[in-house]
């Protein structure tokens, strides 16, 4: 690839730290066909791998590579950013900031209030009580009552 051989030379060069993210897909990455010398961080995009198990075993390769693992979200609505944040606040390096605003830059969503940092921490919710803070009318197409 392309984008390889230029992180390549780029590592050759000079001694800054390289987050890889999109690069591999995550397919790539469970099939171990990845240089992890080419990155110092991984960013992982849970939307992206499609399944908690599989970002899971991503962050464990990663780890296990001796790297740095950032989370972010895609254009997630709050619902999502905050059951991620809910699974995955287990493993998340509390030292680096993490990429979950993306409700603020939606017209319109799914939760009050809307998930967002405050004062640079985020909440994470026990799953269970996401429910109420649903907004209508989503929270009649999910069936949700009360």
């Amino acid at each position: 690839k392309q984008d390889a051989g230029n992180l390549k030379l780029l590592r050759s060069c000079c001694e800054i730290r390289i987050a890889i993210d999109e690069l591999w897909s995550p397919q790539e990455i469970l099939q171990g066909q990845v240089d992890w010398s080419l990155c110092d961080v991984l960013v992982v995009k849970p939307a992206r791998v499609g399944s908690l198990f599989w970002v899971n075993c991503i962050h464990e390769l990663a780890v296990e590579q001796q790297k740095q693992v950032v989370f972010t979200s895609m254009l997630d609505t709050s619902v999502g950013l905050a059951c991620t944040v809910g699974f995955l606040h287990t493993f998340l390096d509390h030292e680096v900031a993490h990429g979950f605003e993306t409700a603020r830059m939606l017209a319109s969503d799914t939760m009050i209030p809307v998930y967002a940092p405050r004062e640079g921490k985020l909440l994470v919710y026990d799953l269970t009580t996401i429910p109420p803070l649903i907004r209508e009318p989503y929270r009649s197409i999910l069936g949700i009552r009360g």
